[in-house]
């Protein structure tokens, strides 16, 4: 006997259940308020004086190619948070963003990830979080630029502009705290 189209209808199930249990994985807990940007094309090795910054707010474009813009904030831990791991989301729609936590670097996130798991999408901020604690976090983001050769019908090394703005928008620095059962079915879907 042949179960094959039950298997398939299996499987698919498992495609259609994974990107929405993708997205609990993280659950929001605050935000980060008084964001201060700096967009800039030069390559910082630590954040910026934050005097050189200006308040930016949800909804805000930011970009241009191999643009950059750093944002920096002070997050004050929630009560639910209080004894476990603490995340930070920046939603600026880069490519990839740097993490801070004071000047120290803690991690690289990817949004080529984002849609499939959220596993490259998160920087701990915090192993052990104490509620009403202040942790001082800053991302440097990038915009992108165009990479000639690498597409259809690009002309190698050709001396032209590349068709995309490279334009993002900021949407916020959500402050999360990890679902852990709902990360491992995450990983166990994808896994089957």
């Amino acid at each position: 006997m042949n179960f094959e189209k039950y298997v398939n209808r299996t499987y698919k199930k498992f495609e259609d259940a994974l990107p929405f249990y993708a997205k609990r994985i993280f659950r929001t807990v605050g935000e980060a308020e008084n964001v201060l940007a700096f967009v800039t094309k030069e390559h910082l090795r630590v954040p910026p004086q934050r005097d050189r910054m200006t308040p930016i707010n949800a909804g805000e474009q930011w970009g241009g190619e191999y643009k950059n813009i750093w944002l920096c904030a002070d997050v004050t831990v929630p009560e639910e948070a209080d004894g476990k791991i603490l995340y930070a989301i920046p939603e600026t729609g880069a490519v990839e963003t740097l993490c801070f936590v004071g000047d120290r670097p803690v991690g690289m996130l990817s949004s080529k990830g984002a849609a499939l798991t959220g596993a490259h999408t998160a920087a701990i901020i915090s192993k052990n979080a104490a509620a009403g604690e202040k942790i001082s976090v800053a991302f440097e983001c990038y915009a992108g630029h165009g990479c000639l050769g690498t597409q259809p019908y690009d002309k190698y090394e050709a001396d032209t502009t590349p068709n995309a703005s490279f334009c993002r928008s900021y949407g916020g620095i959500r402050i999360c705290v990890m679902n852990e059962e709902i990360k491992d079915l995450v990983f166990d879907i994808k896994t089957a």
